[in-house]
């Protein structure tokens, strides 16, 4: 890498964040969150937070400068989002996830399949190119920006590419999450049947625990796990898709490196506290005050969610990228709502 090369990637000193240059962020994504948790108090009963703190936090983001908001509002869709995932392990034990069955893990690869299949293919067919078509395809099949940024890398994609997914699997999973829980509804699905079909339908990890959130307590609980096993199949999907979509030269260190990050270590500590929580370290009480820290932090994430949605960068996403992206998400939701349908009598 040449001098001018190294300057361009390694922040300055000006750019690197500060505790300073989180705060802005912070403070306004818990103003925003405590906002939200008072007009949901004062709308008809059964009206969840998490849908007013969505689009509270979209309509505020759109309205402040971004500039000063930024680092603080990555704080809040990462680490305090990861936060929230791992202490709901507190309320769940391994027995719950062996409830879900065998089923599940057979839906999360079909999903997976069709998901990433129908976006390879429609994307070649309209032209997006090989990597945007496969970027956009583990965005929707797998885990959203997560599964983009750890593909991106290793199948050489351009940052054009990688902005125009981003776009495109946010937008996607946006109208998902403000969508389903209506149709959940009116349908009449169960908290596991809404559950399983969240998180194998909508794309963000974020994006699924919000809408089974919205829905239920009880819902959120088997979203969260099931997108948490689409999350682990990275370590599985970022090889197949660099050596099909790669070529040689997304071979070697650069895979092995994606591939060891592919499972995230708050993924690892959620279950871990679910073991904690089988084997009685976690009591009812405590799991119970956990709990409480975890649906706060979960609402302030989702805030932090709707505020990182500026509107005007969201629009930059071609036709043909929404077509493809639209197509996955489609597919996901309506085989996914078939599937979660027929698996229902053995789920309860």
């Amino acid at each position: 890498m040449s001098e001018s090369e190294t300057a361009r990637h390694t922040p300055s000193r000006s750019d690197t964040p500060t505790v300073l240059s989180y705060l802005p962020g912070v403070m306004a994504g818990a103003a925003v969150a405590a906002s939200a948790s008072l007009l949901a108090g004062a709308l008809p009963a059964g009206v969840s937070p998490i849908p007013v703190a969505l689009i509270l936090g979209v309509i505020v983001g759109n309205v402040l400068s971004h500039r000063y908001l930024r680092d603080g509002l990555r704080i809040l869709t990462s680490h305090v989002l990861r936060i929230g995932i791992v202490l709901l392990g507190a309320r769940l034990s391994l027995g719950d996830v062996a409830r879900l069955g065998s089923e599940s893990i057979v839906l999360v690869a079909t999903s997976i399949t069709l998901g990433f299949g129908v976006a390879w293919i429609v994307g070649q067919r309209l032209s997006c190119g090989r990597q945007l078509a496969a970027l956009i395809g583990v965005g929707s099949a797998i885990c959203g920006n997560t599964a983009i940024m750890a593909t991106a890398p290793v199948i050489k994609a351009r940052s054009s590419d990688v902005a125009l997914a981003v776009s495109t699997v946010t937008i996607c999973g946006t109208v998902s999450l403000l969508i389903l829980p209506p149709i959940g509804r009116l349908s009449g699905m169960g908290d596991v049947s809404f559950g399983l079909w969240a998180g194998l339908a909508i794309q963000d990890t974020s994006q699924v625990v919000a809408a089974g959130t919205a829905f239920s307590e009880s819902a959120r609980d088997v979203a969260t796990v099931v997108k948490l096993i689409r999350n682990a199949a990275m370590a599985l999907v970022i090889p197949a898709v660099a050596w099909r979509v790669g070529g040689e030269h997304a071979r070697g260190d650069g895979l092995r490196s994606s591939v060891r990050n592919a499972i995230p270590t708050f993924l690892l500590a959620f279950f871990g506290m679910m073991a904690l929580r089988t084997f009685g370290v976690i009591s009812e009480p405590i799991a119970g005050v956990l709990t409480g820290f975890a649906d706060l932090a979960i609402l302030v994430a989702i805030v932090g969610v709707g505020m990182s949605l500026v509107i005007g960068e969201l629009t930059r996403a071609s036709w043909r990228a929404l077509a493809t992206g639209a197509a996955a998400a489609l597919t996901l939701a309506v085989v996914g709502y078939m599937l979660v349908s027929l698996l229902t009598p053995s789920v309860g």
